[in-house]
Protein backbone atom coordinates (compact mmCIF):
# COMPACT_ATOMS: atom_id res chain seq x y z
CA UNK A 1 0.00 0.00 0.00
CA UNK A 2 2.80 2.40 0.84
CA UNK A 3 6.57 2.28 1.09
CA UNK A 4 8.93 4.41 3.21
CA UNK A 5 12.25 4.80 1.42
CA UNK A 6 15.14 6.24 3.49
CA UNK A 7 12.81 8.75 5.17
CA UNK A 8 14.55 11.47 7.22
CA UNK A 9 12.91 14.11 9.44
CA UNK A 10 14.54 16.73 11.68
CA UNK A 11 13.10 19.13 14.24
CA UNK A 12 15.59 21.89 15.12
CA UNK A 13 18.60 19.97 16.49
CA UNK A 14 16.72 16.69 17.02
CA UNK A 15 16.58 13.95 14.39
CA UNK A 16 13.25 12.13 14.57
CA UNK A 17 13.80 9.74 11.66
CA UNK A 18 17.08 8.97 9.90
CA UNK A 19 16.95 7.04 6.62
CA UNK A 20 14.00 4.99 7.91
CA UNK A 21 12.59 2.40 5.53
CA UNK A 22 9.54 0.17 5.89
CA UNK A 23 6.80 -1.38 3.80
CA UNK A 24 3.11 -1.37 4.74
CA UNK A 25 1.78 -4.40 2.87
CA UNK A 26 -1.85 -4.80 1.75
CA UNK A 27 -3.96 -6.40 4.46
CA UNK A 28 -1.36 -6.00 7.22
CA UNK A 29 -2.22 -4.49 10.61
CA UNK A 30 0.92 -2.83 11.94
CA UNK A 31 1.42 -1.53 15.49
CA UNK A 32 3.71 1.50 15.79
CA UNK A 33 5.51 1.58 19.16
CA UNK A 34 8.13 3.67 20.94
CA UNK A 35 8.36 6.08 23.91
CA UNK A 36 6.61 9.47 24.02
CA UNK A 37 8.26 12.04 21.74
CA UNK A 38 10.09 9.49 19.57
CA UNK A 39 8.15 10.46 16.43
CA UNK A 40 5.18 8.10 16.07
CA UNK A 41 2.55 10.77 15.37
CA UNK A 42 5.09 12.65 13.22
CA UNK A 43 5.39 9.56 11.00
CA UNK A 44 1.62 9.50 10.48
CA UNK A 45 1.66 13.20 9.54
CA UNK A 46 4.47 12.58 7.07
CA UNK A 47 2.40 9.83 5.45
CA UNK A 48 -0.60 12.18 5.29
CA UNK A 49 1.56 14.89 3.71
CA UNK A 50 0.88 17.32 6.59
CA UNK A 51 4.61 17.74 7.24
CA UNK A 52 7.46 17.86 4.70
CA UNK A 53 10.22 15.26 4.48
CA UNK A 54 13.84 16.28 4.99
CA UNK A 55 15.05 13.29 2.98
CA UNK A 56 13.88 10.14 1.24
CA UNK A 57 10.41 9.54 -0.13
CA UNK A 58 7.08 7.92 0.71
CA UNK A 59 5.75 5.96 -2.24
CA UNK A 60 1.97 5.40 -2.19
CA UNK A 61 -0.25 3.28 -4.37
CA UNK A 62 -2.03 5.54 -6.91
CA UNK A 63 -5.31 7.08 -5.71
CA UNK A 64 -4.69 5.69 -2.25
CA UNK A 65 -7.46 6.78 0.14
CA UNK A 66 -6.22 7.20 3.71
CA UNK A 67 -8.51 7.40 6.73
CA UNK A 68 -7.01 9.12 9.78
CA UNK A 69 -8.29 8.87 13.36
CA UNK A 70 -6.22 11.41 15.32
CA UNK A 71 -5.16 11.27 18.95
CA UNK A 72 -7.12 14.42 19.83
CA UNK A 73 -10.74 13.70 18.95
CA UNK A 74 -11.88 16.95 20.56
CA UNK A 75 -9.85 18.89 18.02
CA UNK A 76 -11.06 16.58 15.24
CA UNK A 77 -14.75 16.84 16.13
CA UNK A 78 -14.90 20.12 18.04
CA UNK A 79 -14.23 22.55 15.18
CA UNK A 80 -17.71 22.16 13.67
CA UNK A 81 -20.04 25.14 14.09
CA UNK A 82 -22.82 25.33 15.06
CA UNK A 83 -22.46 22.44 17.56
CA UNK A 84 -23.62 19.41 15.56
CA UNK A 85 -25.82 16.41 16.15
CA UNK A 86 -24.38 12.90 15.86
CA UNK A 87 -25.63 12.61 12.26
CA UNK A 88 -24.35 16.07 11.24
CA UNK A 89 -20.90 15.36 12.68
CA UNK A 90 -20.78 12.12 10.69
CA UNK A 91 -21.65 13.30 7.18
CA UNK A 92 -20.63 17.02 7.60
CA UNK A 93 -22.42 17.87 4.38
CA UNK A 94 -19.87 15.86 2.40
CA UNK A 95 -21.63 12.51 2.18
CA UNK A 96 -25.25 11.31 1.77
CA UNK A 97 -27.27 11.18 4.99
CA UNK A 98 -28.58 7.68 4.28
CA UNK A 99 -25.00 6.36 4.03
CA UNK A 100 -24.10 8.07 7.33
CA UNK A 101 -27.15 6.50 9.01
CA UNK A 102 -26.23 3.07 7.67
CA UNK A 103 -22.70 3.25 9.07
CA UNK A 104 -23.81 4.74 12.41
CA UNK A 105 -26.34 1.91 12.81
CA UNK A 106 -23.56 -0.58 12.17
CA UNK A 107 -21.48 1.10 14.89
CA UNK A 108 -24.18 0.70 17.54
CA UNK A 109 -26.17 3.95 17.29
CA UNK A 110 -29.96 3.93 17.49
CA UNK A 111 -32.33 6.15 15.47
CA UNK A 112 -32.77 8.36 18.56
CA UNK A 113 -29.00 8.84 18.79
CA UNK A 114 -28.84 10.46 15.33
CA UNK A 115 -30.33 13.72 16.65
CA UNK A 116 -28.46 13.79 19.96
CA UNK A 117 -25.96 16.66 20.35
CA UNK A 118 -22.39 15.44 19.85
CA UNK A 119 -21.35 17.19 23.07
CA UNK A 120 -23.66 14.88 25.07
CA UNK A 121 -21.86 11.72 23.93
CA UNK A 122 -19.17 9.99 25.98
CA UNK A 123 -15.57 9.83 24.76
CA UNK A 124 -16.10 6.28 23.49
CA UNK A 125 -19.12 7.19 21.38
CA UNK A 126 -17.46 10.34 20.04
CA UNK A 127 -14.68 8.03 18.84
CA UNK A 128 -17.33 6.00 17.00
CA UNK A 129 -18.64 9.17 15.33
CA UNK A 130 -15.12 10.04 14.15
CA UNK A 131 -14.71 6.46 12.92
CA UNK A 132 -18.04 6.65 11.05
CA UNK A 133 -16.97 9.87 9.31
CA UNK A 134 -13.70 8.25 8.33
CA UNK A 135 -15.42 5.14 6.95
CA UNK A 136 -17.68 7.27 4.73
CA UNK A 137 -14.61 8.13 2.66
CA UNK A 138 -14.14 4.40 1.87
CA UNK A 139 -10.43 4.40 2.86
CA UNK A 140 -7.89 1.85 1.71
CA UNK A 141 -5.61 2.41 4.72
CA UNK A 142 -6.47 3.37 8.31
CA UNK A 143 -4.03 5.45 10.39
CA UNK A 144 -5.12 5.23 14.04
CA UNK A 145 -3.44 7.32 16.75
CA UNK A 146 -4.20 5.99 20.25
CA UNK A 147 -7.71 4.81 19.26
CA UNK A 148 -8.47 3.02 22.55
CA UNK A 149 -8.13 6.09 24.76
CA UNK A 150 -11.44 6.73 26.60
CA UNK A 151 -12.85 3.30 25.66
CA UNK A 152 -14.48 1.10 28.29
CA UNK A 153 -14.05 -2.69 28.13
CA UNK A 154 -17.25 -3.29 26.19
CA UNK A 155 -16.50 -0.65 23.56
CA UNK A 156 -12.88 -1.77 23.25
CA UNK A 157 -13.97 -5.37 22.65
CA UNK A 158 -16.38 -4.11 19.99
CA UNK A 159 -13.62 -2.00 18.42
CA UNK A 160 -11.15 -4.91 18.36
CA UNK A 161 -13.77 -7.17 16.72
CA UNK A 162 -14.49 -4.45 14.16
CA UNK A 163 -10.81 -4.12 13.23
CA UNK A 164 -10.25 -7.88 13.07
CA UNK A 165 -13.30 -8.48 10.86
CA UNK A 166 -12.51 -5.62 8.49
CA UNK A 167 -10.07 -5.99 5.63
CA UNK A 168 -8.40 -2.64 6.09
CA UNK A 169 -4.65 -2.17 5.96
CA UNK A 170 -3.79 -0.39 9.23
CA UNK A 171 -1.01 1.50 10.97
CA UNK A 172 -1.89 1.85 14.66
CA UNK A 173 -0.19 3.81 17.45
CA UNK A 174 -0.97 2.50 20.93
CA UNK A 175 0.68 2.12 24.32
CA UNK A 176 -1.82 -0.62 25.16
CA UNK A 177 0.33 -3.70 24.55
CA UNK A 178 -2.56 -6.12 25.13
CA UNK A 179 -4.58 -4.35 22.42
CA UNK A 180 -1.63 -4.53 20.01
CA UNK A 181 -1.09 -8.22 20.79
CA UNK A 182 -4.68 -8.98 19.85
CA UNK A 183 -5.13 -6.97 16.65
CA UNK A 184 -1.77 -6.52 14.92
CA UNK A 185 0.08 -8.76 12.49
CA UNK A 186 3.39 -6.85 12.63
CA UNK A 187 5.13 -4.29 14.85
CA UNK A 188 7.23 -1.30 13.79
CA UNK A 189 9.45 0.03 16.56
CA UNK A 190 10.80 3.55 16.04
CA UNK A 191 14.44 4.07 17.09
CA UNK A 192 15.24 6.94 14.67
CA UNK A 193 15.02 4.10 12.16
CA UNK A 194 12.12 1.67 11.96
CA UNK A 195 12.69 -1.82 13.26
CA UNK A 196 10.18 -4.17 11.61
CA UNK A 197 9.17 -7.24 13.56
CA UNK A 198 7.54 -9.89 11.37
CA UNK A 199 5.59 -11.34 14.28
CA UNK A 200 3.94 -9.56 17.16
CA UNK A 201 6.43 -9.57 20.02
CA UNK A 202 4.65 -9.19 23.31
CA UNK A 203 6.01 -6.05 24.94
CA UNK A 204 5.87 -6.34 28.70
CA UNK A 205 6.15 -3.37 31.05
CA UNK A 206 9.63 -3.50 32.53
CA UNK A 207 10.67 -1.60 35.61
CA UNK A 208 13.89 0.36 35.18
CA UNK A 209 15.83 0.68 38.46
CA UNK A 210 17.51 3.87 37.18
CA UNK A 211 14.28 5.66 36.28
CA UNK A 212 13.27 8.93 37.93
CA UNK A 213 11.03 8.60 40.98
CA UNK A 214 8.93 11.25 42.64
CA UNK A 215 6.29 11.68 45.32
CA UNK A 216 3.38 14.04 45.53
CA UNK A 217 4.04 16.70 48.17
CA UNK A 218 2.52 15.78 51.55
CA UNK A 219 -0.55 18.02 52.04
CA UNK A 220 -2.27 18.97 55.30
CA UNK A 221 -4.74 16.23 56.20
CA UNK A 222 -8.46 16.67 55.62
CA UNK A 223 -11.25 15.62 57.94
CA UNK A 224 -12.69 12.12 57.73
CA UNK A 225 -15.53 13.12 55.37
CA UNK A 226 -13.96 14.52 52.21
CA UNK A 227 -16.73 14.84 49.58
CA UNK A 228 -20.43 14.07 49.50
CA UNK A 229 -23.20 14.29 46.92
CA UNK A 230 -26.74 14.00 48.26
CA UNK A 231 -29.73 13.35 46.00
CA UNK A 232 -28.03 14.86 42.95
CA UNK A 233 -29.67 14.83 39.52
CA UNK A 234 -28.11 15.62 36.15
CA UNK A 235 -29.46 15.53 32.60
CA UNK A 236 -28.26 16.65 29.19
CA UNK A 237 -31.45 17.58 27.38
CA UNK A 238 -33.63 14.45 27.29
CA UNK A 239 -30.74 12.23 28.34
CA UNK A 240 -31.08 11.75 32.10
CA UNK A 241 -27.76 10.59 33.58
CA UNK A 242 -28.66 10.72 37.30
CA UNK A 243 -32.07 11.12 38.97
CA UNK A 244 -31.18 10.98 42.67
CA UNK A 245 -27.64 9.88 43.44
CA UNK A 246 -25.97 9.63 46.82
CA UNK A 247 -22.18 9.34 46.82
CA UNK A 248 -19.56 9.91 49.52
CA UNK A 249 -15.77 9.68 49.78
CA UNK A 250 -13.78 9.32 52.98
CA UNK A 251 -10.19 10.27 53.75
CA UNK A 252 -7.51 7.91 52.41
CA UNK A 253 -9.73 6.06 49.94
CA UNK A 254 -8.56 5.56 46.35
CA UNK A 255 -11.85 5.16 44.50
CA UNK A 256 -11.98 3.88 40.92
CA UNK A 257 -15.09 4.77 38.90
CA UNK A 258 -15.79 2.04 36.33
CA UNK A 259 -18.58 1.40 33.84
CA UNK A 260 -19.40 1.59 30.15
CA UNK A 261 -18.82 4.68 28.02
CA UNK A 262 -21.70 7.10 28.46
CA UNK A 263 -22.68 5.71 31.88
CA UNK A 264 -21.84 9.04 33.59
CA UNK A 265 -18.39 8.53 35.13
CA UNK A 266 -16.94 11.85 33.93
CA UNK A 267 -20.19 13.64 34.85
CA UNK A 268 -19.92 12.31 38.41
CA UNK A 269 -16.25 13.32 38.68
CA UNK A 270 -17.05 16.84 37.40
CA UNK A 271 -19.81 17.24 39.98
CA UNK A 272 -17.44 16.08 42.72
CA UNK A 273 -14.87 18.62 41.52
CA UNK A 274 -17.44 21.42 41.47
CA UNK A 275 -16.88 22.25 37.78
CA UNK A 276 -20.33 20.95 36.78
CA UNK A 277 -23.31 21.96 38.94
CA UNK A 278 -26.01 19.32 39.50
CA UNK A 279 -29.56 20.06 38.38
CA UNK A 280 -30.78 19.11 41.86
CA UNK A 281 -29.32 17.92 45.15
CA UNK A 282 -26.36 19.13 47.19
CA UNK A 283 -22.57 18.88 47.13
CA UNK A 284 -20.58 19.10 50.37
CA UNK A 285 -16.80 19.53 50.68
CA UNK A 286 -15.47 18.25 53.98
CA UNK A 287 -13.40 20.15 56.52
CA UNK A 288 -9.87 20.84 55.34
CA UNK A 289 -10.35 19.17 51.94
CA UNK A 290 -8.34 20.72 49.10
CA UNK A 291 -8.87 19.54 45.52
CA UNK A 292 -6.90 19.02 42.32
CA UNK A 293 -9.03 18.10 39.28
CA UNK A 294 -7.40 16.60 36.19
CA UNK A 295 -9.86 16.59 33.28
CA UNK A 296 -9.85 14.14 30.38
CA UNK A 297 -8.41 16.81 28.07
CA UNK A 298 -6.45 18.79 30.64
CA UNK A 299 -3.44 19.08 28.34
CA UNK A 300 -5.50 21.26 25.97
CA UNK A 301 -5.41 24.21 28.41
CA UNK A 302 -1.61 24.55 28.12
CA UNK A 303 -0.30 27.62 26.30
CA UNK A 304 1.41 26.26 23.15
CA UNK A 305 3.94 29.13 23.12
CA UNK A 306 5.20 28.48 26.66
CA UNK A 307 8.08 26.20 27.58
CA UNK A 308 7.74 23.15 29.82
CA UNK A 309 9.17 25.10 32.78
CA UNK A 310 6.89 28.10 32.17
CA UNK A 311 3.82 25.87 31.98
CA UNK A 312 4.63 24.15 35.27
CA UNK A 313 5.44 27.46 36.98
CA UNK A 314 2.02 28.88 36.01
CA UNK A 315 0.43 26.60 38.61
CA UNK A 316 1.89 28.71 41.44
CA UNK A 317 3.48 32.15 41.03
CA UNK A 318 5.31 31.72 44.35
CA UNK A 319 7.11 28.48 43.47
CA UNK A 320 10.89 28.73 43.18
CA UNK A 321 12.57 27.68 39.93
CA UNK A 322 14.68 24.94 41.53
CA UNK A 323 11.57 23.07 42.66
CA UNK A 324 9.98 23.62 39.22
CA UNK A 325 13.05 22.07 37.55
CA UNK A 326 12.90 19.14 39.98
CA UNK A 327 9.23 18.55 39.15
CA UNK A 328 9.97 18.69 35.41
CA UNK A 329 12.75 16.15 35.88
CA UNK A 330 10.41 13.91 37.84
CA UNK A 331 8.19 13.76 34.76
CA UNK A 332 11.15 12.84 32.54
CA UNK A 333 11.89 16.36 31.20
CA UNK A 334 15.59 16.91 31.73
CA UNK A 335 18.19 19.37 30.50
CA UNK A 336 17.30 21.10 27.24
CA UNK A 337 13.93 19.31 27.12
CA UNK A 338 12.73 21.57 29.94
CA UNK A 339 12.92 24.52 27.52
CA UNK A 340 10.90 22.85 24.76
CA UNK A 341 7.77 24.68 23.64
CA UNK A 342 4.47 22.97 24.41
CA UNK A 343 3.47 23.10 20.74
CA UNK A 344 6.30 20.75 19.69
CA UNK A 345 5.56 18.11 22.34
CA UNK A 346 3.80 14.83 21.63
CA UNK A 347 0.41 14.07 23.17
CA UNK A 348 2.01 11.98 25.91
CA UNK A 349 4.55 14.69 26.74
CA UNK A 350 1.79 17.33 27.00
CA UNK A 351 -0.10 15.05 29.38
CA UNK A 352 3.01 14.71 31.54
CA UNK A 353 3.29 18.51 31.75
CA UNK A 354 -0.39 18.79 32.72
CA UNK A 355 0.03 16.15 35.44
CA UNK A 356 3.22 17.75 36.75
CA UNK A 357 1.35 21.00 37.51
CA UNK A 358 -0.50 19.17 40.30
CA UNK A 359 2.77 18.77 42.20
CA UNK A 360 3.40 22.50 42.50
CA UNK A 361 0.65 23.19 45.05
CA UNK A 362 -0.13 20.41 47.53
CA UNK A 363 -3.74 19.18 47.70
CA UNK A 364 -5.06 16.31 49.78
CA UNK A 365 -7.72 15.14 47.28
CA UNK A 366 -7.04 14.22 43.64
CA UNK A 367 -9.84 13.85 41.08
CA UNK A 368 -8.35 12.29 37.93
CA UNK A 369 -10.13 11.55 34.64
CA UNK A 370 -8.06 9.14 32.52
CA UNK A 371 -4.66 10.33 33.82
CA UNK A 372 -2.69 7.63 31.94
CA UNK A 373 -4.03 8.43 28.46
CA UNK A 374 -1.27 9.13 25.89
CA UNK A 375 1.45 8.09 28.38
CA UNK A 376 3.99 5.44 27.43
CA UNK A 377 4.44 2.47 29.83
CA UNK A 378 7.47 4.00 31.59
CA UNK A 379 5.55 7.21 32.36
CA UNK A 380 2.52 5.24 33.57
CA UNK A 381 4.77 3.29 35.91
CA UNK A 382 6.25 6.47 37.41
CA UNK A 383 2.79 8.00 37.91
CA UNK A 384 1.40 4.78 39.41
CA UNK A 385 4.17 4.58 42.03
CA UNK A 386 3.54 8.19 43.04
CA UNK A 387 -0.23 7.70 43.38
CA UNK A 388 0.16 4.50 45.42
CA UNK A 389 2.42 6.41 47.83
CA UNK A 390 0.10 9.46 47.94
CA UNK A 391 -1.21 9.83 51.54
CA UNK A 392 -4.40 11.68 50.61
CA UNK A 393 -7.70 10.80 48.94
CA UNK A 394 -8.31 9.97 45.31
CA UNK A 395 -11.25 9.45 42.93
CA UNK A 396 -10.23 8.44 39.41
CA UNK A 397 -11.42 7.05 36.09
CA UNK A 398 -9.26 4.64 34.08
CA UNK A 399 -9.63 1.79 31.61
CA UNK A 400 -6.08 0.52 32.21
CA UNK A 401 -6.41 -2.79 34.15
CA UNK A 402 -2.81 -2.71 35.42
CA UNK A 403 -3.26 0.85 36.74
CA UNK A 404 -6.62 -0.06 38.30
CA UNK A 405 -5.17 -3.14 39.99
CA UNK A 406 -2.25 -1.27 41.54
CA UNK A 407 -4.04 1.92 42.62
CA UNK A 408 -7.68 1.26 43.55
CA UNK A 409 -8.71 0.39 47.12
CA UNK A 410 -12.44 0.80 46.39
CA UNK A 411 -14.36 0.33 43.13
CA UNK A 412 -17.65 2.02 42.25
CA UNK A 413 -19.50 0.78 39.15
CA UNK A 414 -21.71 3.34 37.41
CA UNK A 415 -24.69 1.86 35.58
CA UNK A 416 -28.17 3.20 34.74
CA UNK A 417 -27.75 6.23 36.96
CA UNK A 418 -26.76 4.17 40.00
CA UNK A 419 -23.43 3.87 41.84
CA UNK A 420 -22.78 0.35 43.07
CA UNK A 421 -20.05 0.02 45.69
CA UNK A 422 -17.44 -2.74 45.83
CA UNK A 423 -15.45 -2.21 49.03
CA UNK A 424 -12.27 -3.86 47.85
CA UNK A 425 -9.56 -3.54 45.23
CA UNK A 426 -9.94 -4.11 41.48
CA UNK A 427 -9.20 -7.86 41.68
CA UNK A 428 -11.97 -8.18 44.28
CA UNK A 429 -14.31 -6.31 41.93
CA UNK A 430 -13.50 -8.70 39.04
CA UNK A 431 -14.02 -11.72 41.30
CA UNK A 432 -17.42 -10.40 42.44
CA UNK A 433 -18.48 -9.73 38.84
CA UNK A 434 -17.68 -13.34 37.87
CA UNK A 435 -19.75 -14.57 40.83
CA UNK A 436 -22.66 -12.36 39.78
CA UNK A 437 -22.60 -13.24 36.09
CA UNK A 438 -21.92 -17.00 36.15
CA UNK A 439 -23.06 -19.92 38.29
CA UNK A 440 -20.27 -20.86 40.68
CA UNK A 441 -18.79 -24.19 39.56
CA UNK A 442 -15.63 -24.07 41.62
CA UNK A 443 -13.02 -21.44 42.23
CA UNK A 444 -12.66 -18.95 39.36
CA UNK A 445 -9.32 -18.97 37.67
CA UNK A 446 -7.48 -15.71 37.19
CA UNK A 447 -4.01 -17.16 36.72
CA UNK A 448 -2.33 -15.52 33.75
CA UNK A 449 -0.94 -17.67 31.00
CA UNK A 450 2.82 -18.09 31.30
CA UNK A 451 4.58 -15.70 29.01
CA UNK A 452 6.70 -17.18 26.30
CA UNK A 453 10.44 -17.07 26.78
CA UNK A 454 12.04 -14.51 24.49
CA UNK A 455 13.65 -16.10 21.50
CA UNK A 456 17.39 -15.75 21.13
CA UNK A 457 18.20 -13.56 18.13
CA UNK A 458 20.24 -15.21 15.44
CA UNK A 459 23.75 -13.95 14.93
CA UNK A 460 24.29 -11.87 11.82
CA UNK A 461 26.08 -13.78 9.06
CA UNK A 462 29.75 -13.00 8.74
CA UNK A 463 30.73 -11.25 5.52
CA UNK A 464 32.91 -13.32 3.18
CA UNK A 465 36.39 -11.98 2.44
CA UNK A 466 36.67 -10.11 -0.84
CA UNK A 467 38.82 -11.53 -3.61
CA UNK A 468 41.41 -9.50 -5.47
CA UNK A 469 38.94 -9.10 -8.31
CA UNK A 470 36.40 -7.67 -5.83
CA UNK A 471 36.39 -4.16 -7.30
CA UNK A 472 35.59 -5.43 -10.80
CA UNK A 473 32.97 -7.80 -9.49
CA UNK A 474 31.34 -5.04 -7.41
CA UNK A 475 31.26 -2.72 -10.43
CA UNK A 476 29.52 -5.35 -12.55
CA UNK A 477 27.04 -6.07 -9.77
CA UNK A 478 26.24 -2.36 -9.37
CA UNK A 479 25.70 -2.04 -13.13
CA UNK A 480 23.34 -5.02 -13.25
CA UNK A 481 21.45 -3.84 -10.17
CA UNK A 482 21.08 -0.35 -11.65
CA UNK A 483 19.63 -1.83 -14.84
CA UNK A 484 17.25 -4.01 -12.84
CA UNK A 485 16.19 -1.03 -10.73
CA UNK A 486 15.36 1.02 -13.83
CA UNK A 487 13.36 -1.85 -15.31
CA UNK A 488 11.34 -2.36 -12.11
CA UNK A 489 10.69 1.38 -11.78
CA UNK A 490 9.21 1.33 -15.31
CA UNK A 491 7.00 -1.62 -14.32
CA UNK A 492 5.87 0.26 -11.21
CA UNK A 493 5.00 3.34 -13.26
CA UNK A 494 2.99 1.18 -15.69
CA UNK A 495 1.09 -0.49 -12.82
CA UNK A 496 0.40 2.87 -11.19
CA UNK A 497 -1.20 4.04 -14.42
CA UNK A 498 -3.34 0.91 -14.62
CA UNK A 499 -4.41 1.24 -10.95
CA UNK A 500 -5.35 4.90 -11.43
CA UNK A 501 -7.37 4.07 -14.55
CA UNK A 502 -9.08 1.23 -12.67
CA UNK A 503 -10.05 3.55 -9.83
CA UNK A 504 -11.54 6.04 -12.29
CA UNK A 505 -13.51 3.24 -13.95
CA UNK A 506 -14.90 2.04 -10.60
CA UNK A 507 -15.90 5.59 -9.58
CA UNK A 508 -17.70 6.08 -12.90
CA UNK A 509 -19.53 2.78 -12.39
CA UNK A 510 -20.53 3.84 -8.86
CA UNK A 511 -22.14 6.99 -10.29
CA UNK A 512 -23.93 4.87 -12.86
CA UNK A 513 -25.20 2.41 -10.25
CA UNK A 514 -26.49 5.30 -8.10
CA UNK A 515 -28.84 6.61 -10.83
CA UNK A 516 -32.53 6.30 -10.02
CA UNK A 517 -33.36 5.13 -13.55
CA UNK A 518 -31.16 2.07 -13.14
CA UNK A 519 -32.93 1.00 -9.93
CA UNK A 520 -35.99 0.09 -12.02
CA UNK A 521 -33.92 -2.24 -14.24
CA UNK A 522 -32.79 -4.78 -11.66
CA UNK A 523 -31.34 -7.21 -14.21
CA UNK A 524 -29.15 -4.52 -15.76
CA UNK A 525 -28.09 -3.28 -12.29
CA UNK A 526 -27.01 -6.82 -11.30
CA UNK A 527 -24.88 -7.22 -14.44
CA UNK A 528 -23.15 -3.87 -13.88
CA UNK A 529 -22.58 -4.62 -10.20
CA UNK A 530 -21.04 -8.01 -10.99
CA UNK A 531 -18.69 -6.34 -13.46
CA UNK A 532 -17.72 -3.79 -10.80
CA UNK A 533 -16.90 -6.59 -8.34
CA UNK A 534 -14.57 -8.14 -10.91
CA UNK A 535 -12.85 -4.79 -11.40
CA UNK A 536 -12.29 -4.51 -7.64
CA UNK A 537 -10.67 -7.98 -7.65
CA UNK A 538 -8.44 -6.87 -10.54
CA UNK A 539 -7.41 -3.81 -8.53
CA UNK A 540 -6.46 -6.03 -5.61
CA UNK A 541 -4.22 -8.14 -7.85
CA UNK A 542 -2.56 -5.04 -9.36
CA UNK A 543 -2.02 -3.57 -5.89
CA UNK A 544 -0.32 -6.77 -4.70
CA UNK A 545 1.96 -6.72 -7.75
CA UNK A 546 2.74 -3.04 -7.13
CA UNK A 547 3.59 -3.72 -3.46
CA UNK A 548 5.87 -6.63 -4.39
CA UNK A 549 7.78 -4.52 -6.92
CA UNK A 550 8.13 -1.67 -4.41
CA UNK A 551 9.68 -4.11 -1.96
CA UNK A 552 12.12 -5.29 -4.62
CA UNK A 553 13.10 -1.65 -5.27
CA UNK A 554 13.86 -1.14 -1.58
CA UNK A 555 15.99 -4.29 -1.48
CA UNK A 556 17.95 -3.23 -4.57
CA UNK A 557 18.53 0.28 -3.19
CA UNK A 558 19.79 -1.21 0.07
CA UNK A 559 22.16 -3.50 -1.86
CA UNK A 560 23.47 -0.60 -3.98
CA UNK A 561 24.10 1.44 -0.85
CA UNK A 562 26.00 -1.50 0.66
CA UNK A 563 28.16 -1.81 -2.48
CA UNK A 564 28.92 1.91 -2.48
CA UNK A 565 30.24 1.63 1.07
CA UNK A 566 32.43 -1.39 0.30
Amino acid sequence: MLQLESVTKHFATKTILKEASAHLRPGSRVGLVGPNGIGKTTLLRLILGEQPLDGGRIRKRPRLRIGYLPQDLEEHLGNITPPPTTLDATHRGLYPEHEAKRILSGLGFSQEDFTRPLADLSGGFRMRVALAHMLLSAPDVLLLDEPTNHLDKTTQRWFEDFLLKSRFTMLVISHDTSFLDRITTHIWEIQSRIKQLEKVKRVERTRDPKRVRFRFPVPPASGRHVLELKGVAKAYGDNVVYRSLDFAVERGQRVALVGENGAGKSTLLKMLAGVLPPDAGARTVGHGATLHYFAQHQADILNPEHTVLESIAEADDCADMNSIRAIAGAFLFEGANQKKLIKVLSGGERNRVALSRMLVKPANTLLLDEPTNHLDPASVDVLTDALVAFPGTMVFISHDPVFLTRVATRVVEIESGQARDYHGDYEYYLWKKVQELEPIKGAPEFEPKPSKAPSTPKAAPTAAPQSRAGNTSAFKERRELTKTLARIERQIAKLEGEIAAGDDRIKARDRELASQALYQDHERWTVLMKERENWVKDQSVLTSQWAELCEQVEQIRAKLKELEGS
